[in-house]
This record gives C-alpha cells, structure tokens and sequence, in this order.
C-alpha cells in the first residue's frame, strides 16, 4: 500500500485519465475507454484505502464528463464569438470557452474583438487542437471594446511602430516576445527563440 504524502497529484493524475478515457470513448472505442479506465482504478483500489480509492474514482469522473461537456456543444444560430486569430480565409475564435473555427463574412473582423454573429453551425472536432467546429457568419454586429479589445489595440499600434524602426520581421518577434504570443512569428524565428530560451 502506498503512503499518500501528496493526494493533489493522485487527483492531478486522475482527472487526466478521465480526460484519456473521454478522448478514447469518443473519437476510437467506448470499450477500450472502459476497461483503462477499470484498469486505473483496481489499481488505485489494490494499493490504497477503498476510500481514498473512491474519491480517486470521482475525480475520473469529473474529468471524464468535462472533457465530453467540452466537446458536445452546438451554438445557437444567434451567440456571441470572439476572434483570437485571423487567418486569409478564416478566423480562429472563441464561443463560451470553446475553440471555433469563423468563416463567411468576416473580412473587416479583427483580432480580439466581440462579435454578436448570426449564421449556422457546423460540428467538426479536432480533438487535439480543442476545436469544436465551423461556424459560418452571415451577419455581425460588434459590441462595445473591452479590455481584451484594447489591449489587443495597443499591441498592433505597438508592433507597427515598431515595424518602421525595424522592419516588419523583427518588429512581429518582439511584440510576439513581449505579449507571450507567437503567432505574428514565422518558423525561423520561433526556433531560434526556442534555443535562446534553452540557454
């Protein structure tokens, strides 16, 4: 039987098996996601107390069904959105927590901003980038900035005033590095930060 010094970390561990077995019931086969998860806790139930075995048990639990209340979620065809990332063609945003992906009419939309939005839904899950699905925008309607539109703002006024001094690369590196963001950064340049960091 183990000594439990730190049960944090048995809990940790055990709302990331629930996790586990949610992505394998849902994207592979329900019976394997089963039998882990049995696995897991005659495990936990051998070499602990019953008791401590059973809140282990519910922990699982607690990771198992927010992982599927994450990913089983249709919005409506009138919610509120908001743009974390603007590709050429689509847009990256967030929905009540969730990761979406924006298309249609979204050309004059920005980075940061809140958007009432009108369209359909269309369910498409990629489980390893937590992304739930398409969302197709008709109509928009911005609400008012919040801090995280202004704060958005200011980083671009920020990076183009930074672009004029040094050019439209190196500018999107230190803005990337001061904001801890990496998406303005091309490939070259996230590997190199990556080996300063490693230093």
């Amino acid at each position: 039987m183990f000594d439990i010094d730190r049960p944090i970390v048995f809990y940790a561990v055990s709302v990331f098996v629930g996790c586990i077995c949610a992505l394998i019931f849902l994207k592979y086969n329900p019976y394997i996601s089963i039998i882990f998860a049995l696995i897991f806790f005659i495990i936990i139930y051998i070499t602990n107390k019953p008791t401590f075995a059973f809140i282990t048990l519910g922990f699982v639990l607690c990771g198992f069904f927010s992982y599927n209340k994450y990913f089983n979620f249709y919005p409506q065809n009138i919610c509120y959105i908001r743009v974390l990332q603007k590709y050429n063609y689509n847009a990256l945003g967030v929905i009540n927590g969730r990761k979406i992906y924006i298309g249609g009419n979204i050309k004059k939309l920005k980075e940061g901003e809140k958007v009432k939005v009108k369209g359909d839904f269309k369910n498409h899950i990629i489980y390893e980038r937590g992304i739930i699905g398409y969302y197709k925008v008709n109509s928009y309607e911005k609400l008012k900035p919040d801090f995280i539109c202004v704060l958005n703002n200011f980083k671009d006024k920020i990076e183009k005033s930074f672009s004029n001094y040094l050019g439209e690369d190196k500018s999107s590196m230190v803005t990337s590095l001061c904001f801890g963001s990496s998406r303005d950064m091309r490939s070259e340049e996230r590997r190199v930060g990556k080996e300063c960091m490693e230093r």
